[in-house]
């Protein structure tokens, strides 16, 4: 297949390199990096969906963490478009849609015979005057609309009884996951657990997991559990940073046994509750994903 040139750069799907015309500087992508760049090229200019993308990058029938996945994807472009000094705002998060590559006309297969100068150059100046007005028309929306994403770590339990059902640590997490899910918050992109399982045990997990998947959110919470009853705290973490944004806790006597799936959906309807009034503060603009 032809290369591919755009803003300055030629990209080769052939071997995911990237380019710059003018010194010659490059970088090399992943094969599922440059599958994401090579489909967006393909739709410039346009709103390409987050389905549509995972079915180029991973097929109808790959079993993954299509959300999160994709995101780092997304980010990990962002980074080397950075590196050969493109603005990674070139690649753009249309909030509940999909992506769209803002580059210009991508020229394929440079032997075939070319415009005119002059009308490429009054195209050239067509397509800045666009992307301009599209700019100041749909930036206001963007800083409003700014998605956050959010990664909810296993509880930690601490239980004096013996009396707990196993593994209630990623139980609660999944079932919190689950709920908050189904309630379909605003603006709210949900990192999937099997995303996490690499951080697992790590004393920096909530630091590695906001750099490594661009998470902005982090829920954690404790169990107590004594003779006297238990009790569920759950805290809103806003990253970087740690600041607790939004805490509850849920309790029961000893006699009470702990429902994991009423619990984690009462967690989810207070949190869902105090939305309106969190999201403001944890808004992106001009995030990088």
């Amino acid at each position: 297949m032809a290369n591919t040139e755009f803003d300055g750069i030629r990209f080769s799907v052939e071997d995911g390199r990237l380019e710059r015309l003018d010194d010659r500087r490059n970088v090399t992508l992943r094969p599922q990096v440059a599958k994401l760049l090579e489909v967006l090229l393909a739709h410039a200019g346009q709103v390409v969906g987050r389905d549509m993308l995972c079915r180029e990058i991973w097929g109808e029938d790959r079993i993954v963490d299509f959300e999160s996945g994709l995101a780092a994807l997304v980010k990990e472009l962002r980074r080397e478009l950075r590196q050969l000094d493109l603005d990674s705002e070139i690649l753009e998060t249309m909030p509940r849609r999909g992506y769209r590559l803002n580059a210009s006309e991508p020229a394929r297969d440079r032997r075939r015979r070319g415009m005119p100068k002059g009308a490429r150059l009054a195209g050239l100046a067509a397509l800045v005057i666009i992307l301009l007005a599209a700019s100041w028309f749909w930036w206001p929306d963007r800083d409003r609309d700014a998605e956050s994403a959010l990664a909810i770590l296993p509880f930690e339990i601490y239980d004096e009884t013996d009396a707990l059902p196993e593994h209630l640590d990623l139980l609660l997490a999944d079932a919190l996951l689950a709920r908050l899910w189904q309630l379909e918050l605003e603006q709210l992109v949900l990192i999937g657990r099997t995303s996490m399982l690499p951080y697992a045990g790590r004393a920096d997990v909530g630091a590695a997991v906001a750099r490594d998947l661009d998470v902005n959110l982090l829920l954690e919470g404790g169990l107590v559990s004594d003779a006297d009853g238990w009790r569920i705290d759950s805290r809103l973490l806003l990253m970087p940073g740690g600041r607790v944004i939004w805490s509850e806790r849920v309790e029961g006597s000893s006699d009470q046994p702990i429902d994991t799936a009423a619990t984690a959906a009462e967690l989810a309807e207070r949190l869902g509750q105090a939305w309106p009034t969190i999201r403001p503060q944890t808004r992106r603009l001009r995030r990088s994903q």
